[in-house]
Protein backbone atom coordinates (compact mmCIF):
# COMPACT_ATOMS: atom_id res chain seq x y z
CA UNK A 1 0.00 0.00 0.00
CA UNK A 2 1.79 3.44 -0.43
CA UNK A 3 0.56 6.73 1.11
CA UNK A 4 0.65 10.01 -0.78
CA UNK A 5 1.26 12.70 1.77
CA UNK A 6 -1.23 15.58 2.17
CA UNK A 7 0.68 18.68 -0.32
CA UNK A 8 0.34 21.50 2.20
CA UNK A 9 1.73 19.81 4.88
CA UNK A 10 4.60 17.73 3.83
CA UNK A 11 8.25 18.10 2.29
CA UNK A 12 8.87 16.85 -0.72
CA UNK A 13 12.28 15.52 -2.15
CA UNK A 14 14.12 17.71 -4.50
CA UNK A 15 15.79 15.79 -7.52
CA UNK A 16 18.95 16.89 -9.31
CA UNK A 17 17.07 17.76 -12.32
CA UNK A 18 15.09 20.69 -10.25
CA UNK A 19 18.20 21.83 -8.54
CA UNK A 20 19.74 21.98 -12.01
CA UNK A 21 16.74 24.36 -13.75
CA UNK A 22 16.58 26.48 -10.44
CA UNK A 23 20.44 27.33 -11.62
CA UNK A 24 19.53 27.79 -15.14
CA UNK A 25 16.05 29.80 -15.13
CA UNK A 26 16.98 32.22 -12.08
CA UNK A 27 20.73 32.14 -11.80
CA UNK A 28 20.31 35.55 -9.70
CA UNK A 29 18.62 33.85 -6.73
CA UNK A 30 20.50 31.61 -3.74
CA UNK A 31 18.08 30.36 -2.40
CA UNK A 32 17.55 26.23 -2.87
CA UNK A 33 14.24 24.69 -4.79
CA UNK A 34 13.10 23.32 -1.00
CA UNK A 35 12.90 26.76 0.42
CA UNK A 36 11.46 28.46 -2.81
CA UNK A 37 8.83 25.75 -2.43
CA UNK A 38 8.43 26.45 1.22
CA UNK A 39 8.02 30.21 1.01
CA UNK A 40 6.59 30.67 -2.18
CA UNK A 41 2.51 30.35 -3.12
CA UNK A 42 -0.08 27.86 -4.44
CA UNK A 43 -0.45 28.01 -8.15
CA UNK A 44 -2.29 26.17 -11.01
CA UNK A 45 -0.91 25.37 -14.22
CA UNK A 46 -3.40 24.83 -16.67
CA UNK A 47 -1.06 23.95 -19.15
CA UNK A 48 0.76 21.40 -17.23
CA UNK A 49 0.59 18.46 -15.35
CA UNK A 50 2.07 18.16 -12.39
CA UNK A 51 0.01 17.56 -8.77
CA UNK A 52 1.50 20.79 -7.21
CA UNK A 53 2.88 24.17 -7.95
CA UNK A 54 4.63 26.83 -6.09
CA UNK A 55 5.51 30.14 -7.16
CA UNK A 56 7.83 32.07 -5.77
CA UNK A 57 8.04 35.96 -7.27
CA UNK A 58 11.30 37.06 -6.45
CA UNK A 59 12.96 34.23 -8.11
CA UNK A 60 10.79 34.78 -11.37
CA UNK A 61 9.55 31.03 -10.83
CA UNK A 62 7.56 27.98 -10.56
CA UNK A 63 8.46 24.84 -8.94
CA UNK A 64 6.64 21.84 -9.99
CA UNK A 65 6.08 18.73 -7.89
CA UNK A 66 5.05 15.19 -8.90
CA UNK A 67 4.33 12.73 -6.44
CA UNK A 68 6.43 12.87 -3.24
CA UNK A 69 9.71 14.95 -5.38
CA UNK A 70 9.79 18.48 -6.68
CA UNK A 71 10.53 17.57 -10.70
CA UNK A 72 11.62 20.35 -11.88
CA UNK A 73 11.21 24.63 -11.81
CA UNK A 74 9.88 26.98 -14.75
CA UNK A 75 10.19 30.46 -15.63
CA UNK A 76 6.92 31.97 -14.59
CA UNK A 77 6.91 34.37 -17.64
CA UNK A 78 6.99 31.37 -20.35
CA UNK A 79 3.93 29.51 -18.73
CA UNK A 80 0.53 30.37 -17.57
CA UNK A 81 0.24 30.52 -13.97
CA UNK A 82 -2.58 30.65 -11.67
CA UNK A 83 -2.61 31.44 -7.97
CA UNK A 84 -5.90 30.80 -6.27
CA UNK A 85 -6.83 32.42 -2.94
CA UNK A 86 -4.77 35.19 -3.73
CA UNK A 87 -4.48 39.08 -3.42
CA UNK A 88 -2.53 41.48 -5.56
CA UNK A 89 -0.20 43.49 -3.41
CA UNK A 90 -0.83 46.93 -4.18
CA UNK A 91 2.94 47.98 -4.05
CA UNK A 92 4.73 45.32 -5.85
CA UNK A 93 2.14 43.63 -7.73
CA UNK A 94 2.79 40.14 -6.66
CA UNK A 95 0.28 37.80 -5.37
CA UNK A 96 0.19 36.73 -2.00
CA UNK A 97 -1.53 34.56 0.50
CA UNK A 98 -3.37 37.14 2.42
CA UNK A 99 -5.15 34.88 4.79
CA UNK A 100 -1.74 33.60 5.92
CA UNK A 101 -0.15 37.28 6.78
CA UNK A 102 -0.59 40.97 7.81
CA UNK A 103 1.68 41.67 4.90
CA UNK A 104 3.08 41.32 1.57
CA UNK A 105 6.04 38.64 2.33
CA UNK A 106 7.35 40.27 -1.23
CA UNK A 107 8.08 44.13 -0.21
CA UNK A 108 6.57 44.07 2.98
CA UNK A 109 3.41 46.72 2.57
CA UNK A 110 0.51 45.86 5.12
CA UNK A 111 -1.99 44.46 3.34
CA UNK A 112 -5.64 46.44 3.50
CA UNK A 113 -8.53 45.19 5.36
CA UNK A 114 -11.09 43.81 4.00
CA UNK A 115 -9.23 42.67 0.75
CA UNK A 116 -11.09 39.61 -0.90
CA UNK A 117 -9.08 37.02 -2.89
CA UNK A 118 -9.68 35.33 -6.27
CA UNK A 119 -7.28 33.35 -9.12
CA UNK A 120 -4.67 36.05 -10.09
CA UNK A 121 -3.34 34.76 -13.40
CA UNK A 122 0.15 36.29 -13.31
CA UNK A 123 1.93 38.29 -16.29
CA UNK A 124 5.14 39.22 -16.88
CA UNK A 125 6.09 42.21 -19.75
CA UNK A 126 9.19 42.56 -20.94
CA UNK A 127 11.05 44.81 -18.50
CA UNK A 128 10.38 42.79 -15.36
Amino acid sequence: MSVTPHPTTHRPLTTTHATLRLDERSPETSHSVQKLWNEGITAELPDKDFDGARYYPPAGVVTCRTGNAIVTVLNAAATRVRTPDAVQCPECEEPHEAALMDACPWCGVETPEGRTTGTITVRYTEDR
